[in-house]
């Protein structure tokens, strides 16, 4: 009963510090942290104590610390919770100093903890892109002109005709995509430009906004893009206005525009998230009319969707993810599930694996992991598994390959 009182008063303090600081400003905490260097990887040992620094410095402004003589398990779920806290209190820090002692990195840090919404703070949306290590995003929207039968991609067959009437078209086939990516980059969002790629994106065979899983990851191959968001956005005549209002006088015409996306990792063709805008305007020519609409639709759905790609990050950042591992090189099903025994039981960070397929040496696994997908492949790296070892041939921020060796 020790640990599950431990537990109910941690959470209680938790809860009484979040109303707390709800109201606050953000507020000064100086705060350090720590990790052992694994494998020579000092870079990730310094991000490892620089998550320790975060913990603690959330910990700290709440007034509550763990203490060293919290049992080990107990010890990694207030760590979690203040970690899931973290994600949505930290808006800015930087690192003050940092110094390597006997195979351990330190660093302090000099953070601002506040409780802002992530979604509405461009300094706590920073620090979230620099815990998924600044990813790369690529966008297609096909667009369908309100003079088209159909949304035309600027990068595929329809957006490469020659001849000036090709030329006028694709002037306005970006329009939604121009205005996510200007509002996605004044939060801190780096985007790949593909128009200079397009060449090798049409060479692959794609030609439109539907991508199945095996053209996203395709495409993430060609650009090295880490995110890929794909949509359409369709313009349309409603009617004369004079019709609508019965006025005969008034010149005006109506259009609508929907815009919808979806968000993908680049690594593995995971769906992070989806939305849809839609918007109804008024101008003189139906051209005109049709652009304003699109770009209406853009502006709403800018917003909405990144917000939810922020939080789709934060719940990953705050808990376990799934991370597709790829294992080669099986000489049994023994030896497979020998495999799984290890990860479940032996290394640090795993919650759960979930077995996919298995044929011809080769297996499918889904790894439950609370951590990052690097640190899982350097524990994994030369384990032994009965009297072969495990040899790691790839990682991504979703994905492990390995291989068994002799």
């Amino acid at each position: 009963m020790k640990l599950d009182y431990q537990r109910l008063t941690w959470c209680m303090t938790l809860a009484l510090c979040v109303q707390g600081a709800w109201a606050a400003e953000p507020q000064a905490v100086e705060a350090t942290g720590e990790a052992a260097i694994v494998e020579k990887n000092r870079p990730l040992a310094k991000d490892r104590a620089i998550e320790d620094a975060l913990r603690n410095a959330v910990s700290q402004a709440c007034g509550t610390l763990v203490s060293s003589e919290t049992e080990v398990k107990n010890s990694q779920l207030v760590s979690d919770k203040i970690l899931a806290q973290a994600k949505g209190y930290v808006t800015q820090y930087d690192v003050v100093s940092e110094k390597e002692e006997r195979g351990v990195v330190k660093v302090a840090i000099r953070a601002k903890v506040s409780s802002e919404h992530l979604e509405k703070d461009l300094a706590a949306i920073g620090v979230t892109l620099r815990r998924k290590g600044m990813p790369r995003l690529a966008v297609l929207i096909a667009e369908q002109r309100i003079d088209q039968v159909k949304p035309a991609a600027w990068w595929g067959q329809q957006g490469a005709g020659k001849g000036a009437a090709a030329g006028a078209l694709r002037l306005d086939q970006r329009l939604v995509e121009n205005a996510l990516i200007e509002q996605w980059t004044q939060s801190g969002f780096t985007f790949i430009d593909l128009e200079s790629l397009s060449g090798k994106v049409q060479s692959a065979g794609i030609v439109s906004a539907d991508l199945s899983a095996d053209q996203v990851r395709q495409l993430g191959n060609l650009t090295d893009a880490d995110v890929v968001i794909v949509g359409t956005a369709i313009s349309t005549h409603k009617a004369a206005v004079a019709d609508l209002v019965g006025d005969k006088s008034v010149q005006q015409v109506a259009c609508a525009a929907t815009v919808n996306a979806r968000v993908f990792n680049a690594d593995n063709g995971e769906i992070l998230t989806a939305g849809d805008a839609s918007k109804d305007t008024f101008n003189l020519d139906a051209l005109s009319c049709g652009r304003d609409a699109l770009l209406a639709a853009a502006k709403e759905l800018a917003p909405a969707l990144q917000a939810k790609l922020l939080a789709k990050w934060n719940a990953q950042l705050g808990s376990a993810s799934r991370v597709k591992m790829t294992v080669t090189g099986l000489d049994s099903l023994s030896t497979l599930n020998e495999l799984k025994a290890l990860l479940s039981g032996r290394v640090r960070g795993v919650q759960g694996v979930d077995q996919k397929s298995y044929k011809a040496g080769r297996a499918e696994l889904d790894v439950r992991l609370a951590g990052a997908a690097d640190a899982f492949a350097t524990e994994l790296d030369g384990k032994p598994v009965k009297k072969l070892k495990l040899k790691v041939n790839g990682v991504t921020a979703n994905t492990v390959d390995v291989e068994l060796v002799k």
